[in-house]
């Protein structure tokens, strides 16, 4: 069993509201809220990196907890500075751990904080002492540049630390795939110019066809569950929430911060970590590069 001991963020400085982006790409007023139901979203300043967002804060976690038992650092991102080491062993470094410190990089997205989360129970699982750090960062800015993808992405990085814990969390079940011929739907084209395309139409299908059907037979009628989601925007989450029962928990703050990619879920757990504690069902959903979807079900 596992408890999220600690969970820190960190963000840009730099804050991008709706009026901006209206102007820039020619969107009518309210549009973009309309649409995306984001208010704003935070960008890198060009001297800002993903290791940066994932050592920030784990350093900053690091300060409020005890790291002598970390045995592990899986790093999540899908926008390194380099393509190799991965970002965990930047933070390794950075922290001053020990030689012992297996990293381990991820770069499956959305996904990969259920991924890297999934990992961490397992390694811990069959060795209780372990405690495992997982970094989530991103720089999706840097790497944009068309109206249907502006309006939705932030910046961002967080840290994790997850113990071993007698009256934690109990993993009851999983479910990790990806759809086939679907890589390209969310993607990172390296060229002249490096960008990231996302094709809007089929991410939704994905989610409607794929996912939510997935995510339902996890969650029976009248059962206490809290569900931490992917914060993708407005037409997703409408459309998780449109087929849950009404007694599940489903905490959102995607109005305020747009799609922190991997740093989603991180970030939601951050701003509503009691319920965490709550007796039932807790589940993570992420879904998106690949394209992929992983939930992870827990029992406290």
């Amino acid at each position: 069993m596992i408890e999220i001991k600690d969970v820190t963020i960190t963000l840009p400085k730099k804050i991008v509201f709706n009026s901006s982006i209206e102007k820039k790409y020619n969107f009518k007023k309210n549009q973009i809220f309309d649409k995306t139901g984001i208010i704003k979203r935070f960008v890198s300043a060009s001297n800002d990196t993903s290791e940066k967002y994932a050592i920030k804060s784990a350093k900053t976690l690091k300060k409020k907890n005890n790291f002598k038992n970390v045995t592990h650092i899986i790093s999540v991102t899908n926008t390194p500075s380099v393509l190799f080491p991965s970002i965990a062993n930047f933070v390794s470094s950075s922290l001053k751990l020990n030689n012992n410190v297996h990293c381990i990089g991820i770069n499956s997205g959305c996904t990969g904080f259920v991924d890297a989360i999934l990992l961490a129970y397992k390694l811990i699982e069959k060795r209780k002492k372990n405690s495992v750090l997982i970094t989530t960062s991103d720089t999706y800015s840097k790497y944009i540049y068309d109206r249907s993808t502006v309006p939705l992405f932030s910046d961002g990085g967080s840290a994790i630390l997850i113990n071993y814990s007698k009256k934690g969390m109990k993993l009851k079940d999983y479910y990790c795939s990806n759809m086939e011929n679907s890589q390209f739907d969310l993607s990172f084209e390296n060229s002249e110019k490096p960008r990231i395309k996302m094709n809007g139409p089929n991410v939704l299908s994905f989610t409607l066809s794929n996912v939510l059907p997935v995510l339902s037979s996890f969650i029976k009628k009248n059962e206490k569950v809290t569900l931490f989601c992917h914060q993708g925007g407005k037409i997703i989450c409408e459309a998780v929430k449109d087929v849950l029962p009404k007694n599940v928990i489903f905490p959102e703050n995607y109005k305020s911060y747009g799609n922190l990619v991997s740093t989603s879920i991180p970030n939601l757990i951050k701003e509503n970590k009691k319920l965490l504690k709550k007796k039932g069902k807790i589940i993570f959903s992420g879904f998106g590069v690949g394209l992929s979807q992983a939930h992870a079900v827990f029992i406290n």
